[in-house]
């Protein structure tokens, strides 16, 4: 079976005499206070017109959900939205037993687990903070964290043309420095230590070449442009 963890480190999936296998969340990036935030998807005061294949202006009568002030006056403006992810695969070619204690295996890590914790899932229902502060505090959060955590949340479920979107600026190339890292600790050419290493130099050179000499507001400009379909200026 293959186990996919793009937001979070897996630390381990080892035997033990009484279970296929254990996973357990990677402690090689521990919760940092200060060193946790959000940054918000900027939005924009024009919306690509269809119909004429040009940006137009965002009036109330072509964006009626843009709202009012601050970062609701624009359209496409979205607080913040993070999403863990996992995926799996089953051999069909396994026994039938085999396969329905997989199943069954996966329908126990997609329960709504423990979000406190580090994992696989993040917060992402209101009921897991509305009310729940205490127990984000006493799995480690610091309370200011928190509360940065939960207005951008909340302040991101109350936009009223929010929606998910699967498509993650350069994220294909990062999960390539992934895959290519790990296929080579995996047949032995790379200790775990110089795995790390390796991808961190690749992914610090990575952003480097993206952010150039330009700022980050060019950056971040950039991929709303692309998301709209847009050349980079």
């Amino acid at each position: 079976m293959h186990f996919s963890w793009p937001s979070v480190a897996a630390e381990s999936i080892k035997k033990n005499p009484g279970c296929a296998f254990e996973n357990r969340s990677s402690v090689c990036y521990p919760y940092q206070h200060t060193r946790m935030g959000v940054t918000p998807l900027p939005g924009w005061n024009e919306y690509y017109d269809r119909e004429t294949g040009e940006l137009g202006e965002c009036t109330f009568a072509a964006c009626p959900h843009r709202g009012t002030g601050g970062f609701s006056s624009k359209v496409n403006a979205a607080a913040f939205m993070a999403n863990g992810g996992m995926t799996a695969a089953v051999n069909a070619n396994r026994p039938k037993v085999n396969r329905e204690a997989m199943f069954e295996l996966l329908a126990y890590l997609s329960a709504n687990v423990d979000v406190t914790v580090p994992g696989p899932y993040n917060a992402f229902r209101s009921g897991h903070l509305v009310g729940n502060k205490q127990a984000f505090i006493d799995s480690g959060w610091d309370s200011n964290d928190f509360d940065s955590f939960d207005v951008s949340t909340m302040r991101t479920y109350a936009q009223p043309n929010i929606a998910l979107d699967l498509r993650v600026p350069n994220a294909l190339e990062l999960f390539g420095l992934y895959e290519a890292a790990y296929n080579l600790f995996l047949i032995g050419n790379l200790t775990a230590r110089e795995m790390t290493a390796q991808l961190s130099a690749q992914i610090v050179s990575f952003i480097s070449d993206i952010d150039e000499a330009k700022g980050i507001e060019f950056y971040f400009e950039n991929i709303y442009r692309k998301s709209l379909g847009f050349s980079p200026r």
